[in-house]
């Protein structure tokens, strides 16, 4: 059975410049990964603190509407 042919990445990074480049590409696909799972954190930090803010402005509607009917429960 034949020997695979070396990928691209094996080809580039047998050369000083070709490695150069790898860690550069290395870098670049860690810091748009590192880019993504930070806006998805921000994104999901905002989602809970929006809930978290709609729960809270409902209950203190809910309160309103019993004091100003005279609920007892308030």
């Amino acid at each position: 059975m034949a020997a695979a042919p070396p990928s691209m990445w094996e080809r580039l990074s047998a050369s000083p410049s070709g490695r150069r480049w790898v860690l550069v590409a290395d870098r670049a696909l860690v810091g748009t990964v590192m880019t993504a799972a930070a806006f998805m954190l921000e994104r999901a930090v905002l989602r809970s603190t929006r809930r978290a803010r709609q729960r809270s402005s409902g209950d203190s509607l809910a309160a309103q509407v019993r004091l100003s009917l005279g609920d007892p429960k308030t």
